[in-house]
């Protein structure tokens, strides 16, 4: 099973976007080595998010809410993950530049905090009691109605993610991000460098009635994990 795939960032749009599929490549480089995943991205809402990996092997990804599905079709073999919360979940929790900071913070129980301008960019921050949860502030940048920047930070102050959008096209209301950096950084402070770029956008809607292909075939062999 494929770490980086666990982690793609797959939801890295405003809370406006409409549903789209658009062809997807996705770097990643972690310890020297570089990883190459391509495919078509199904985007249906910040936490319904599909993907059809065709390279380097064939994988069907699911995520729905808090729970994440690899389907590896020429194995007949399945991985569900589901997670306590769909910001926990080793897809969704990337989709932060997702969602309407207003909403989706109060929803998960963060407060608003400091607010600052740099250049055109206002910087929100978030804070977090809920000890619970795996960070403890939320920093969105954004250019007008434009996410650029979403920084998530640990309990003890360090970066778990950070989060860089840009090449946005507009798509009726929106500035929809086509290139998408991470920074991704474990406990000892190592960064993993993932690199996402959207081709091909298509905002029609007619592959929301195809999305049943993503349900796991009778027989499939289904290993369980919690995050």
């Amino acid at each position: 099973m494929s770490t980086q795939l666990l982690f793609a960032l797959i939801g890295s749009l405003v809370s406006t976007a409409p549903p789209f599929q658009a062809r997807f490549e996705q770097v990643t480089i972690d310890g020297g080595q570089t990883d190459t995943v391509r495919g078509y991205i199904y985007f249906a809402a910040p936490w319904r998010i599909y993907y059809q990996v065709d390279y380097p092997l064939k994988q069907n990804l699911s995520v729905v809410m808090n729970t994440t599905t690899i389907y590896y079709p020429d194995k007949s073999l399945a991985y569900v993950i589901k997670a306590k919360s769909e910001v926990e979940s080793p897809l969704s929790q990337q989709s932060l530049g997702a969602v309407d900071p207003s909403q989706a913070m109060a929803k998960m129980g963060l407060a608003p905090g400091k607010t600052r301008v740099s250049g055109d960019t206002t910087y929100s921050t978030w804070n977090s009691k809920n000890k619970r949860l795996p960070f403890s502030h939320v920093v969105f940048g954004h250019v007008g109605r434009a996410t650029v920047y979403v920084e998530v930070l640990r309990r003890n102050g360090g970066p778990l993610m950070r989060i860089r959008f840009s090449n946005h096209i507009k798509v009726d209301t929106v500035a929809l991000p086509t290139a998408v950096v991470t920074e991704r950084f474990d406990t000892e402070g190592e960064r993993t460098l993932e690199t996402l770029t959207y081709q091909d956008v298509d905002t029609s809607t007619a592959f929301l009635r195809t999305l049943g292909r993503f349900t796991l075939p009778t027989g499939t062999r289904i290993k369980t994990s919690n995050w």
